[in-house]
């Protein structure tokens, strides 16, 4: 059974300000809509995921309340870890290489740069910077989270908020 694997990049977030920490940050009202229509799209395209794991971060987690509201998925079941706040790729990489294989469909919501090269990484291709709030949809014929690696995975489908 292959691996579908949806890696998310937090949508549009306030800007940095000298009073907040950078993992307190929260999303604009454009990032809340965005994060809405995203899931809504995903559920409608039959993308439900059975695994979400989220940074800890408030940007990260308000894209994965409003994503579990659209999609009918338990938000008290997400994990969230710090494994996925300003982390390099092979932490990232590790998170999913750690997911039981009971799982084929799992969320993974993050932040740039990281999420982006990713993906990159993943497929062997150029995906680019994922604008915030975008999706990658990866396939990895594999019936392992284990032997996720470089190359491993096809891009099925990037959506990126602009075009909703």
């Amino acid at each position: 059974m292959s691996k579908q694997l949806f890696l998310i990049r937090h949508a549009q977030a306030e800007g940095m300000q000298s009073d907040i920490k950078d993992i307190d940050r929260i999303l604009t009202d454009d990032g809340c809509r965005d994060a809405m229509r995203m899931g809504k799209l995903l559920s409608s395209e039959g993308h439900i995921p059975q695994l979400i794991i989220s940074s800890t971060a408030e940007r990260t987690r308000q894209t994965t309340r409003y994503l579990c509201e659209q999609l009918n998925f338990d938000f008290e079941k997400v994990i969230f870890t710090e494994d996925l706040y300003e982390s390099p790729v092979r932490l990232i990489l590790s998170t999913i290489n750690k997911v039981s294989d009971q799982y084929s469909t799992i969320y993974i919501v993050a932040h740039n740069p990281s999420i982006s090269y990713l993906g990159e990484s993943l497929t062997g291709g150029l995906s680019g910077n994922m604008s915030p709030g975008a999706v990658l949809h990866l396939e990895s014929s594999s019936d392992s989270w284990q032997e996720i690696a470089q190359n491993s995975c096809v891009l099925k489908k990037f959506y990126d908020p602009i075009d909703l």
